[in-house]
């Protein structure tokens, strides 16, 4: 029950910093046209594999943070990070940090994907 516990007030801050930080984010490749996201597919046609990719050449650190809901952050290493995002890449809109809450990707459900660093 105890590590239960710890595991929940985890993942609420990291989802509660995440949320926090989001609006303090310099969001990369900005333009007036598509305000930085770039296209990644819907379904059956999102490569993965080259998300997979950009999400290691964008992190540094091995361990990242996945913001999603209240309950539902978590830490993870990076190695795992395709099998942890499969069920929601494209389904629902969730953020990758790294641990110092630095560097970010956001995902949207609608297929795209904008890169980002945290600016205080």
């Amino acid at each position: 029950m105890l590590q239960q516990n710890i595991t929940d007030l985890e993942s609420r801050l990291i989802y509660i910093v995440s949320h926090r930080n989001q609006n303090k984010v310099e969001w990369m490749n900005n333009t007036r046209e598509n305000g930085a996201w770039v296209y990644i597919g819907n379904g059956d046609e999102m490569n993965r594999d080259s998300i997979i990719k950009k999400i290691n050449e964008h992190f540094d650190s091995d361990n990242l943070y996945i913001a999603h809901t209240r309950n539902e952050s978590i830490e993870i290493s990076k190695k795992y990070i395709g099998k942890a995002i499969e069920s929601i890449l494209g389904r629902v809109s969730f953020l990758i940090w790294d641990t110092n809450f630095k560097k970010v990707i956001e995902f949207d459900r609608n297929g795209v994907m904008r890169f980002g660093e945290f600016k205080d």
